[in-house]
């Protein structure tokens, strides 16, 4: 049997702990990301987030708009694999997590949502998603907050997404972070404009390795006085400061 690897936000190394459940075996390269910051209507685009498993596994990435509010949700799946494979490590998954491990219930979760190995099922996706956010997931706590934002699978609610998307960014998600950037310099998604909020997620951002969270600081900037970039460089200080992972 061949090992297939099933992904998704923050699953792997690259973000957080990396981990193998039972026959899953996670394992990827992240190049970069990109953050289109024209607009929610126009899209956030996670860009060239190639994956690179070994040589006869290539990688691909899904990007779903949903409802024109283009909340991204970027999920990685295996485009060469036969279905019997997903269906062995749903199998295996579904054991893991019916046991309560979160990081089965959110893989699971993204099989789901991929409709790999299973029919495609946003509602049970979502459902799977909340077990493991319940546990501290980050990544389940983002793709979570997705989901509330694009009412896909749950009801639109965005004062439950940014509060996800809240909890994602404390420990450290760095979609999460220049996320609610966005969503603070716009004053969308259910939060008021606030330009020193948007510098302060943008700075984290930036201090985590994202080149667009440093250029959307850079910009951002232009709109604010000193005093405020000074505020709010003092807030990304604290925050970071509080934060420490």
């Amino acid at each position: 049997m061949r090992t297939i690897k099933i992904m998704g936000y923050g699953i792997f190394t690259f973000w957080f702990f990396g981990a193998a459940i039972m026959m899953c075996v996670y394992e990827i390269e992240r190049k970069h990301e990109c953050i289109d910051r024209e607009g929610w209507v126009k899209g956030l685009f996670w860009c060239e987030s190639d994956v690179i498993s070994n040589s006869d596994m290539a990688s691909r990435q899904l990007i779903f708009f949903i409802k024109g509010l283009s909340w991204p949700i970027e999920l990685f799946s295996n485009n060469d694999n036969e279905e019997g494979d997903y269906e062995i490590a749903f199998k295996t998954l579904e054991s893991s997590a019916n046991e309560g491990n979160a990081l089965a219930q959110y893989d699971l979760g993204v099989m789901y949502a991929m409709g790999q190995g299973v029919l495609q099922n946003y509602k049970m996706a979502t459902k799977l998603w909340q077990m493991a956010a319940d546990q501290g997931h980050s990544s389940a706590q983002y793709n979570l907050g997705v989901m509330y934002g694009t009412g896909q699978g749950v009801p639109q609610d965005y004062k439950m997404a940014v509060k996800l998307l809240q909890m994602a960014a404390d420990q450290g998600h760095v979609l999460a972070q220049p996320n609610l950037g966005v969503l603070y310099e716009r004053g969308e998604g259910g939060v008021l404009q606030n330009y020193k909020m948007a510098h302060m997620f943008y700075n984290i951002a930036a201090s985590n390795g994202i080149d667009k969270g440093r250029k959307n600081r850079d910009e951002i900037s232009a709109k604010m006085t000193p005093q405020e970039i000074a505020e709010a460089q003092e807030m990304a200080r604290e925050w970071m400061e509080k934060h420490k992972f």
